[in-house]
């Protein structure tokens, strides 16, 4: 029997297996990305997993669980070790089993296809939904993203398709997207069977208490969609719109009495919009913990050996900012894995650790959140981006010669450029630093790049704790009060009123 088919007595229930075994899996794929991994913690999270798919007769679900035990028992074992192979086995298991519990097919997974538009495409959002419209008339199920409902708004330049297995091969796929006008490249970037898995944090002890303290938690807490804390702020922030009139209009006839009701309803309006904006805070290792098996499968891929280090966890960004920033550092991710880091045998000749690293890194600094994505690969060729800018005619030769590595690094986010030697299925098309740079700006942040050559490079991303709210700076010109956002302002001076003056002279 498969999970989709059994029968709850309640959706309580229902929704406390789906928590238990997602935690369980979360165990299960952070012990396998570890050095070393906890192989008793592990084991006793299949012996887990098996008998909770055995109480509700979920036979597949057992004999993989069951295999996985069998694989990591040691006991009776003169010699056990972990191996890649047995690091996979668990990978696999532990991707089987969450398509399980969200419907998807247990056996096989879904191509990511990264379809790239072309920037002179009038209507991407229009094109991206026929390159969706055709491909699901030849495997149904197929999935958008942006989803397809969203499409008729939607102006990027790079979509996905997540197609799932069928014997459909990926050449006929790649042929139909060929009859999409205004389709600049299409490629498939990764196989998923886990899409849509939530992050999880992973379980302390053994799980034997994990049924009661879940059960407490879901009674001490209650789920509110983004949408709704949205509406709430917004209500609040015409509130105080509200009061501020008030206290405007009336400012010459209020009396003592009514002005400290005016500041009361100011203070509590403040205060319940203090506790939403903190309700829409998550830390971002909830983001974090993505990184680490979507590292591990792109190094697979490039047969290299690469670690990846979170620093700054606990630091809290706005829930709404945290997804949209999700697509652009995996963009980064997988530039520091393709084009930074090197091949093992290559740092081996560089006195350098067969194992390369990425270290993320997160903190809050003058309402800000920072973070820093380091590697120590390559480093960016500053002598190559040079000869580059002039070949393509971004810079005349003396430019590029004078032109700082500041400079040369703002090339790397235009559409289209790359320092990458050559074009892989990871990156190396232009494709990604210019998202980057897009969603910053929009969101009103910043990017700086440092590098060395042979020692790495450094990605610097500050950004704004929350778009909920923008504090402004007012300012009385004459018989007008004007706004102006307080990141747009650099500094303020005192001026007297005879140090100003005109173009007239006047």
């Amino acid at each position: 029997m498969k999970f989709q088919h059994v029968e709850w007595d309640s959706n309580d229930e229902r929704a406390l297996f789906i928590e238990e075994a997602t935690e369980l899996l979360a165990s299960l794929e952070a012990g396998a990305l570890a050095d070393p991994p906890p192989l008793d913690a592990m084991f006793r999270a299949a012996h887990t997993l098996k008998g909770s798919g055995g109480m509700l007769g979920l036979t597949d679900w057992v004999d993989r669980a069951h295999r996985l035990e069998d694989a990591m028992d040691r006991r009776g074992r003169s010699e056990w070790t972990w191996t890649s192979d047995l690091q996979q086995l668990v990978l696999g298991t532990v991707d089987a089993l969450r398509a399980e519990l969200t419907g998807a097919d247990v056996d096989q997974a879904r191509m990511v296809w990264e379809l790239i538009w072309d920037e002179a495409c009038a209507m991407p959002g229009v094109r991206a939904y026929q390159a969706w419209d055709l491909i699901k008339s030849l495997v149904p199920g197929t999935q958008s993203e942006p989803p397809e409902s969203t499409l008729a708004d939607w102006h990027g330049s790079v979509s996905y398709l997540w197609v799932p297995a069928s014997s459909v091969p990926a050449a006929a796929i790649a042929e139909a997207l060929t009859s999409i006008e205004d389709l600049a490249h299409a490629q498939v970037v990764e196989r998923a069977a886990r899409a849509d898995a939530p992050p999880t944090e992973a379980p302390h002890g053994d799980g034997s208490d994990s049924r009661r303290g879940q059960s407490e938690r879901r009674e001490a807490t209650i789920r509110i969609g983004a949408d709704t804390l949205e509406a709430i702020l917004d209500g609040l922030g015409e509130l105080l719109l509200d009061e501020g009139q008030l206290e405007y209009q009336w400012r010459d006839v209020l009396d003592p009495a009514s002005r400290a009701v005016l500041d009361h309803l100011r203070r509590r309006a403040l205060d319940l919009q203090d506790l939403t904006l903190r309700a829409r805070m998550l830390p971002l290792d909830t983001l974090f913990r993505q990184y680490p098996r979507a590292i591990h499968d792109i190094a697979r891929k490039l047969n290299k050996k690469i670690q990846l280090e979170t620093e700054g966890g606990d630091t809290e960004l706005d829930r709404v900012v945290m997804d949209r920033l999700h697509e652009p550092l995996l963009h980064l991710l997988r530039n520091s894995c393709d084009h930074g880091i090197e091949l093992p045998a290559r740092r081996l000749g560089q006195n350098k650790p067969e194992t390369g690293s990425i270290r993320l890194k997160a903190f809050t600094a003058q309402g800000h959140v920072h973070l820093q994505l380091s590697d120590d690969g390559a480093g960016i060729d500053w002598q190559k981006l040079r000869d580059k800018a002039v070949r393509q005619g971004w810079m005349e030769p003396e430019e590029a010669a004078r032109a700082t590595e500041d400079q040369l690094a703002d090339l790397l986010f235009r559409p289209g450029v790359s320092p990458a030697d050559q074009i892989t299925d990871i990156s190396g098309r232009g494709v990604g630093l210019d998202v980057v740079r897009a969603f910053l700006d929009e969101i009103h942040g910043g990017i700086h790049v440092e590098s060395q050559p042979g020692q790495g490079t450094t990605f610097h991303i500050e950004i704004p704790m929350t778009m909920a709210i923008m504090t402004a700076l007012l300012v009385e010109v004459g018989p007008w009060t004007m706004g102006f956002p307080i990141a747009a302002v650099q500094r303020i001076d005192d001026l007297t009123k005879s140090s100003i003056g005109t173009l007239l002279g006047i």
